[in-house]
């Protein structure tokens, strides 16, 4: 059901457990999926972007069953083309990896999702597929047979359609290379091998991309999830602005792209400890920093927020990708924290942040349908002088279901106003 939420400013502090890796996680079950056997995946919650993985993983052929914190998955050896539509709703990652694998049988598939996801790009599969991909209103048909080959992957805007090759081309009776020139977010790529190896799946890295021996089998094998920065990034940062702030189960030895956090914290001169798995952040005399979001774009609106209190002018540079997420983040992330009472500024993929003492509030904010500006609107709204409302703030339900109940444990005073649909 689709309600706002308004926060009034709020002190901040307390203990919070980080929710799974999505990340992680949509990687695991497809692996499951792909493998013969019961596979455990351990520290699983729901959300529409996992329900989404799910649900491919049922085309695929294996059966789930769900239980408190876990998934178990029966996978199929044996992939057959689905007899309905697969809903994906808004999930890039789901969709992106999921194409090649039906590739595999060589028949139409049907996707069906949401507006916000037709419209974000394919160009990759459409380039290495040609005249394979039909886009009709809500679906997508993939109609193409996956071979043996060498592929180019060019100035591709997304890892998610690496990642998506590296599942399917070792179930292909010969080899294949994928040759890669300026792979983004390469951390996620290498989040990729390292799950695909714990299900027995050999993926070499070479000088110029990846060689993946064919004739593969997925073997079944349990797996817990870690935990997630990029969702604990929300409370990091809050952390930095509000008295304290402590996340636990995030693992020092983590592959995600977004632990990248904890460097920009300490770069910032943030007081942040970290001990094992628990990572504590206090308020800080933030120095003002100059970063690139090529490898982690999903950081760029709570670090907009984040150097929005910084001692001087600061920048967020080489961040086009975030005009292709949910909505395009670059001009949401302006619009939505200058109208709180920021000083942002944006130049081609650039934002320009200037200091700022406080935040005014006092608004009705648009989540633009995105999750991620749902939630740096709420960190920023429990900083402001006066309360916020932030409109469709459901959309956290694509990622972080919980997102708001979480916030209301660290202090936040957080009133939830259903509608109807």
């Amino acid at each position: 059901m689709p309600y706002d939420v308004d926060i009034k400013p709020s002190i901040l502090s307390g203990t919070l457990k980080a929710p799974p890796s999505k990340s992680m996680l949509h990687r695991a079950i497809f692996c499951a999926a792909l493998a013969k056997g019961k596979t455990k995946i351990t520290n699983y919650t729901p959300s529409n972007d996992i329900e989404a993985s799910l649900n491919v993983a049922k085309a695929l052929g294996a059966t789930i069953k769900i239980k408190p914190n876990t998934l178990i998955i029966e996978g199929s050896s044996a992939l057959s083309s689905p007899k309905t539509q697969i809903n994906v709703h808004e999930s890039a990652t789901t969709l992106r990896l999921a194409i090649p694998l039906f590739c595999l049988l060589g028949s139409p598939t049907t996707f069906h999702a949401e507006d916000t996801l037709i419209k974000r790009p394919l160009e990759t599969y459409q380039t290495l597929f040609p005249n394979a991909i039909t886009i009709t209103n809500n679906t997508i048909t993939i109609n193409h047979s996956l071979k043996p080959n060498r592929y180019l992957l060019k100035n591709t805007t997304s890892s998610q359609f690496i990642s998506g090759l590296l599942f399917a081309l070792p179930l292909l009776e010969n080899d294949s290379t994928l040759i890669v020139k300026n792979p983004p977010s390469k951390a996620y790529i290498d989040l990729t091998i390292h799950v695909l190896k714990h299900f027995n799946i050999d993926i070499q890295e070479t000088k110029n991309g990846y060689k993946i021996p064919g004739k593969q089998t997925y073997v079944a094998k349990d797996i817990t999830i870690d935990g997630d920065y990029s969702q604990a990034a929300f409370f990091l940062v809050a952390g930095l602005l509000h008295p304290s702030i402590t996340i636990t189960d995030l693992k020092s030895n983590s592959l995600q792209a977004d632990q990248r956090l904890l460097t920009l914290i300490t770069n910032a001169k943030g007081n942040i400890k970290i001990r094992g798995n628990r990572i504590t952040t206090r308020k800080s005399f933030l120095q003002k920093q100059q970063i690139s979001l090529d490898q982690s774009p999903d950081l760029g609106p709570i670090l907009a927020l984040l150097l929005s209190f910084a001692n001087g002018k600061s920048k967020l540079k080489n961040a086009k990708r975030l005009k292709l997420k949910e909505s395009n983040r670059l001009e949401t992330t302006k619009t939505a924290l200058n109208a709180l009472g920021a000083n942002i500024i944006l130049k081609n993929d650039t934002l320009i942040i200037h200091p700022i003492t406080t935040l005014i509030g006092d608004k009705h904010i648009a989540s633009n349908q995105d999750h991620r500006i749902a939630m740096t609107i709420a960190i920023a709204a429990t900083l402001a002088l006066r309360p916020t409302r932030i409109i469709d703030a459901h959309v956290v339900d694509k990622s972080y279901p919980t997102f708001f109940n979480d916030l209301k444990t660290l202090g936040a005073n957080i009133r939830i106003i259903k509608r109807s649909a």
